[in-house]
């Protein structure tokens, strides 16, 4: 079912692009994280964090649960212009013109997760699909759809009063890949899901992530430092449809420093993330991250830099549930400024906090306080 959901995106945004793409992609990633330009803050109101460092299950209090967290969303206004321009009335190349040179992105995911000190679990989804149609003498698309729905479940120990080490195991089922098309492919098409035809590889697969945090909440701004190694050794697909296995998921490892604060009438957070540490073939500008989250009362503000771009983003607390907006660039190119694609992402989430006598603590998406009757 999963997979005609993203079939359907498809169609209706119709011919678009996904470009020739040195995107460097990163699991783990929030619609609030992508307002401050990408940096994640490991707060224990929010159980997800283990999804992408597992050592964050030593830090919760009491019982946690994310009903849902979701988030989605295209490039920019270019999409929008895409799914105008196109009308259906033509076929085959022809049906492709308004297209040339211009990159399409359309992607989201969701997940639920509950957590105790020291362990969790989560069910997710996630997925996008990108391309961009290319060379009107000779046209050809470079495309690459990637659909996956996996369970994780993870642990975590202390070290000393600050610190803990965390693991995280997860099984993940993959649809997709990389495709180039041709002329003479396009030429005869006929139906824009044929372009999909050649990216039904699936693959299962068993990925492990490490982690380690050290973070002291009995300072003030409660500072963090987070090392994660997700995928570690790469997580290697098993193929169980299609003509082969999906490209296995290199390893990547990501360093960050955070900080944040919360009161009643205001709130704080801040840091810098270094990611795909060992991912020497990336310049520096493409691994860096650093973001700011000001709260009021019903509304957070932020900003960052995502890959050497601006970053902007919005919350609004809806009493049960937490949206959030955010605008952001990422670039798909070897270095910071050679080919920036903006994109929009929208998000609903909520989250539930239970003390040890399963009491409501705490209710919306960042885990807002909820008042004790005495």
């Amino acid at each position: 079912m999963l997979r005609k959901f993203w079939f359907s995106i498809f169609c209706c945004l119709a011919f678009s692009s996904i470009g020739r793409s040195a995107e460097l992609y990163q699991y783990g990633e929030s619609v609030r994280s992508f307002g401050m330009g990408g940096v994640r803050i490991p707060t224990s109101t929010e159980p997800g964090n283990f999804l992408w460092n597992p050592a964050a299950l030593a830090f919760n209090d009491g019982v946690r649960v994310t009903v849902f967290n979701f988030g989605g969303g295209l490039n920019g206004t270019q999409a929008v212009s895409y799914a105008q321009s196109f009308t259906g009335a033509s076929s085959g190349i022809s049906a492709l013109s308004p297209f040339y040179g211009k990159p399409l992105w359309v992607g989201g995911g969701a997940y639920a997760a509950a957590a105790i000190p020291y362990f969790g679990l989560a069910y997710y989804t996630s997925g996008y699909l990108d391309f961009i149609l290319q060379n009107p003498a000779f046209p050809n698309i470079d495309m690459t759809y990637i659909s996956d729905y996996g369970t994780v479940m993870g642990g975590a120990l202390p070290i000393g009063r600050y610190g803990a080490v965390g693991l995280s195991v997860k099984r993940i089922v993959r649809t997709g890949g990389a495709q180039k098309v041709g002329a003479s492919t396009l030429a005869s098409l006929s139906n824009p899901t044929a372009l999909l035809d050649s990216l039904q590889n699936k693959g299962s697969a068993l990925g492990f992530d490490l982690g380690l945090m050290f973070r002291a909440e009995d300072v003030p701004l409660n500072p963090t430092f987070s090392f994660a190694w997700q995928d570690v050794g790469s997580t290697a697909f098993a193929k169980i449809g299609g003509a082969e296995a999906p490209p296995s998921i290199k390893d990547n490892q990501t360093a960050s420093v955070t900080f944040d604060a919360d009161s009643f009438l205001a709130g704080l957070a801040a840091g810098i993330e270094y990611r795909h540490i060992g991912n020497a073939s990336e310049q520096i500008g493409k691994k860096l991250h650093a973001g700011v989250e000001m709260s009021i009362p019903l509304l957070d503000l932020r900003a960052g830099f995502y890959q050497g771009y601006t970053t902007y983003g919005l919350g609004l607390d809806l009493w049960l549930m937490q949206m959030d907006l955010s605008s952001y660039t990422v670039e798909k190119g070897a270095y910071p400024g050679q080919t920036p694609d903006g994109r929009i992402q929208f998000g609903l989430s909520v989250n539930l906090g239970f003390n040890p006598n399963f009491e409501l603590v705490t209710i919306g998406g960042k885990g807002r306080k909820v008042k004790q009757r005495r």
